[in-house]
């Protein structure tokens, strides 16, 4: 979308600012609607911010909002908007979303594949599986096909276990391997786990806070496994985010823990 130009045409920053600290829920209508003209604002920290502000109305004028968004010239905007299509957007976005998926940004290719499998996962729609499977073999990016390789099997369920199985032999970069992993467990191959596990222990610093990453959404029978497994793994870390996200993890699933099994009543 072109930015509007030329003296009175948008806000300047101090008031787009002014206007967004002071939003308040209960959202009104009037408020949507300028954030909407804010999206289209000439500065890009403004755009990125409406995004964000739109995002929390979960509105009709958030995904506009979004959709138009996603063709801006900022990388960071384009993210942000596909980010919002994935939580809020449904099968119109999906033809709009697979554009992103060859954008120039790195951030945006991510934050599309992750939008497909949001969307994609919620009917009948394999044939976005297709795309999926060009980005899995074809991005240079890891980070990118890590996100695709998750998407794909969130959309296939069972049916991906055959690329999945092909790229755990074929794939060569461990961040990729981690969607791999993570994928491959969520189907019920409980193998991948010691996979995630060993990254957490050997890889490094970025591998190991992808797979801690991975690690938090685990079976309530593997809830013990991993929190032994991460108390051990930080003993030989140095690395202050690696050892922070970790006790995260660990403290999530030790509170999860205490509630498994749920309370029946009798």
């Amino acid at each position: 979308m072109e930015h509007q130009s030329g003296p009175g045409s948008e806000p300047s920053i101090q008031e787009a600012t002014i206007f967004m600290d002071s939003l308040n829920a209960p959202f009104k209508e009037q408020d949507e609607r300028q954030l909407l003209r804010l999206v289209c604002h000439s500065d890009p920290d403004i755009r990125d911010r409406a995004d964000d502000e739109l995002c929390q109305f979960g509105s009709e004028y958030s995904l506009l909002a979004a959709r138009c968004a996603i063709s801006d010239e900022n990388e960071f905007v384009r993210n942000t908007a596909m980010e919002i299509i994935g939580e809020i957007g449904n099968a119109q976005d999906l033809r709009r979303v697979s554009h992103g998926l060859h954008d120039e940004s790195w951030l945006v290719r991510a934050s599309a594949a992750s939008a497909m499998g949001a969307i994609g996962s919620q009917g009948n729609h394999r044939h976005v599986a297709r795309e999926l499977i060009f980005v899995i073999e074809n991005d240079t990016v890891p980070h990118v096909r890590r996100y695709a390789i998750v998407a794909y099997s969130t959309i296939m369920k069972s049916n991906a276990l055959r690329l999945l199985n092909r790229r755990r032999r074929m794939e060569t970069d461990v961040l990729a391997l981690c969607g791999v992993y993570s994928s491959l467990y969520r189907l019920g191959v409980k193998s991948a786990l010691k996979e995630l596990i060993t990254v957490v222990m050997s890889g490094s610093v970025p591998e190991a806070l992808v797979a801690i990453n991975c690690l938090s959404d685990v079976d309530p029978e593997d809830f013990h496994t991993v929190i032994e497994a991460l108390k051990r793994g930080i003993k030989h870390r140095r690395h202050r985010a690696v050892i922070g996200d970790a006790r995260a993890i660990i403290e999530k699933l030790q509170a999860q823990a205490r509630e498994w099994p749920p309370n029946e009543t009798p």
